[in-house]
């Protein structure tokens, strides 16, 4: 045969080859990985604690961790999203130092924190506004996921698999919640978990999952942590710590930004807003009473019930009393004032309306750049952060009085002048369980001289929350008269 016409053949032949070759993987699903090769309990078991063994020897480790969390109160339902990259040094020693950098997001709410730990002393930013405070070694590691968050003694079943050169151990009927994470008392519903260990011996990753109820109120969180242990792990002590506010309650900048996260997030909430603002020179003094009602069910509908009195004490008592309602519903905003007839205002939508009520939640949370100094205090049932303010937000209290009273910014360039804050309080109270808020609210008095006497100048605001409110849609919507 001639020897190009064999070689074609050849070709041809290997051509022929390939092709069915290929078509048999296509029709096997193209997927040549073994399939997971089963474990006995025992051996599992044995895999495991040798890894958490020859982890626990390492003191320099990086963690990327994934978090979700949901938060049930009467049936309304909070969702958290947190993705966090951890980083230790001397673990295990009492030279730990460590770095959290953190996403975490509420809702639409989304705020950056960064934990830096060195010599018991804690490095935070949040949103960008540094803060330092004592905190012990201890208080600072049980912040976070630890290394190895799986306790095997709290499950009944463990079982496990090889696939893909890795030990997957399932461990399940869990018989309680890991004590890194739930409160005592806290009653479990499920919980399971899952460890990855490589060919090395290595444990490399960890997902947990836990579902409980703690007085009434149902939890459930999805950790994933995946794991490297390594020389090569550096944490950056900050250089220059006078950038960082001393502060003795580390955690709250960040409670505050949370309690606006849950505020903006609720789907049922009613809130009562009282103002009180004084401007002793001319005996004027402005009271505004606010009830706030919003509803997201099929729709997302609002209603705003405010009551304005306007008094002079040189003038004879009552200037004006103002009474006006607010709605939201079926796509449409009106407005009846002093009892008159519902007017319809297409220029406010439903964004315009959304965005009135955020500022009315959130207007009495101080942002965390006016932090001086926090503390806590606590109830049986609450925690309650006291904040003292620094001059700034004091300058933008008593310019947003002027503004309120006279419509006249000028006036606070006068007061400027010859003027003293004498108190700039700030605070928050949050559930104990929930962590989520009840009240918050401003106490201000500013002196200022003028013809060598003194006069004070006055705001007193508080907002009590109900974020899973039952009476919403009756206010919105019986009460209204639909």
């Amino acid at each position: 045969m001639d020897k190009a016409v064999l070689r074609r053949y050849i070709i041809c032949g290997v051509i022929l080859l390939v092709i069915v070759m290929v078509t048999h993987l296509a029709l096997l699903g193209g997927d040549s990985t073994p399939a997971p090769r089963p474990i006995s309990a025992e051996k599992a078991s044995s895999v495991y604690e040798k890894a958490i063994s020859a982890l626990q020897e390492k003191s320099n480790i990086s963690m990327t961790v994934f978090q979700t969390k949901t938060t049930t109160v009467s049936m309304d339902i909070f969702s958290e999203e947190s993705e966090q990259k951890i980083s230790y040094t001397g673990l295990g020693t009492e030279d730990l130092s460590g770095f959290v950098d953190q996403r975490l997001s509420i809702g639409s709410h989304t705020v950056s924190i960064q934990e830096i730990y060195n010599d018991n002393t804690g490095y935070f930013t949040v949103a960008g506004v540094p803060f330092s405070g004592s905190i012990t070694q201890e208080e600072y590691l049980a912040r976070y996921i630890p290394v190895i968050p799986i306790t095997a003694s709290l499950y009944e079943t463990v079982s496990g698999q090889i696939a893909d050169k890795t030990t997957q151990i399932r461990f399940t009927d869990a018989t309680g919640i890991e004590s890194w994470l739930a409160p005592y008392g806290a009653t479990l519903i499920t919980a399971s978990g899952v460890a990855y260990v490589d060919d090395d011996g290595a444990l490399y990753r960890s997902d947990y999952n836990v579902a409980y109820t703690y007085n009434g109120i149902e939890f459930r969180q999805h950790f994933n942590a995946e794991i490297t242990a390594t020389d090569n792990v550096t944490v950056n002590i900050p250089e220059d710590t006078s950038i960082y506010t001393p502060i003795h309650y580390l955690d709250a900048p960040r409670m505050l930004e949370e309690a606006c996260g849950y505020l903006m997030a609720a789907d049922n909430i009613t809130a009562d807003y009282k103002s009180e603002i004084s401007y002793q020179a001319y005996g004027d003094s402005l009271t505004e009473e606010i009830k706030l009602n919003i509803l997201n069910k099929d729709t997302w509908a609002a209603r705003l019930d405010t009551n304005l009195r306007l008094t002079n004490t040189s003038l004879g008592g009552v200037l004006s009393d103002i009474q006006q309602t607010e709605i939201f519903k079926d796509g449409a905003y009106s407005i009846s004032t002093n009892g008159n007839p519902p007017a319809e205002n297409p220029e406010i939508d439903g964004a315009a309306m959304r965005s009135i009520c955020r500022d009315l939640l959130i207007g009495s949370i101080m942002l965390p750049e006016y932090i001086v100094s926090a503390e806590l205090t606590e109830t049986e049932t609450s925690y309650n952060i006291t904040l003292t303010a620094s001059e700034d937000f004091a300058k933008l209290i008593y310019s947003d009085i002027c503004q309120r009273l006279y419509q006249d910014p000028s006036l606070s360039d006068e007061l400027s002048q010859n003027y003293k804050t004498n108190t700039m309080l700030c605070y928050l109270d949050l559930d104990k369980i929930s962590g989520m808020p009840i009240a918050s609210g401003i106490d201000y008095i500013g002196e200022f001289k003028k013809d060598a006497i003194s006069y004070k100048i006055a705001c007193k605001t508080r907002q009590d929350y109900d974020l899973s409110s039952q009476t919403t849609y009756n206010s919105i919507y019986e009460k209204a008269g639909a």
